[in-house]
């Protein structure tokens, strides 16, 4: 019998094997003592036969692991089942195997990924001090223009005439000129950190929201595998106990194997 390694232990195989019954040694011709003098003589005993051919041996007794219940042998039909079960293990292991490198896989793309994802956080991030000087420019320009907005009010309702009138109504139109501009150049400049800061955005809230996804889509995986597992590891303990630990005869296995 081969040995074998099965599911996660090392199962050492001991061949056992039945002592045998004992081969007969032939008996040699015994020859009766002669007797003593009597009448008539006594005929001679027959010497016994010898066997005509020697006893045939037992049949070995192996494992499918480390045979040490000391039980039963297992029957032809318990032996066949073993048998069977095992070879189910055995193909659903590599099923398991192979899911579980799959996911290890995905798993360090998803952590790659992430790590590409979080360097884009770091541009994003950098945008916050020239969001917050844009912003801290608006106010202060929306400072300037509430303070035109009092003077023009002022001078509306003025009722003064002459030089100093011309005067004030000078100063008035060169300061909106000057709040035009500066409310283009502000615009221009919005619209360039927003153009820019947008797109990095969007592009990384779409990839983050992908990764968050398949992070939920890994992890249901790794439970379904786990569960799996588990499963499988404890069915390979009630196999072992069950079929790994008992004897069976080696006749019997090859009967099995021949089909019978």
């Amino acid at each position: 019998m081969n040995f074998r390694s099965f599911v996660k232990s090392a199962l050492q195989i001991t061949t056992l094997t039945v002592a045998g019954l004992g081969l007969l040694t032939p008996a040699q011709a015994q020859t009766a003592a002669p007797a003593k003098a009597v009448k008539k003589p006594v005929a001679k005993a027959a010497a016994a036969p010898a066997p005509s051919a020697e006893a045939p041996p037992a049949s070995k007794a192996n494992t499918l692991g480390a045979g040490t219940s000391g039980g039963p042998l297992l029957t032809r039909e318990e032996l066949r089942a073993c048998l069977k079960q095992e070879e189910s293990i055995r193909g659903r292991l590599k099923d398991v195997e192979s899911e579980r490198n799959t996911i290890e896989s995905a798993k360090q793309a998803l952590a790659a990924d992430q790590s590409a994802v979080r360097a884009e956080r770091v541009q994003i991030d950098a945008m916050k001090k020239p969001i917050e000087e844009l912003n801290a420019r608006f106010a202060a320009f929306g400072v300037r223009v509430a303070s035109f907005t009092a003077k023009v009010t002022e001078f509306n309702a003025s009722k003064s005439t002459g030089n100093t009138v011309e005067r004030l109504r000078t100063e008035l139109t060169s300061e909106k000129a000057a709040l035009d501009a500066e409310q283009k150049v502000l615009e221009a400049d919005k619209a360039t950190l927003s153009g820019s800061g947008q797109t990095l955005i969007t592009a990384y809230n779409a990839k983050a929201g992908a990764l968050d996804e398949r992070v939920v889509a890994l992890n249901q995986r790794s439970n379904v595998w786990n569960e799996g597992a588990q499963n499988l590891e404890d069915e390979r303990k009630v196999w072992v106990k069950a079929c790994s630990d008992r004897r069976y005869r080696e006749d019997d296995e090859t009967a099995i194997r021949n089909g019978k």
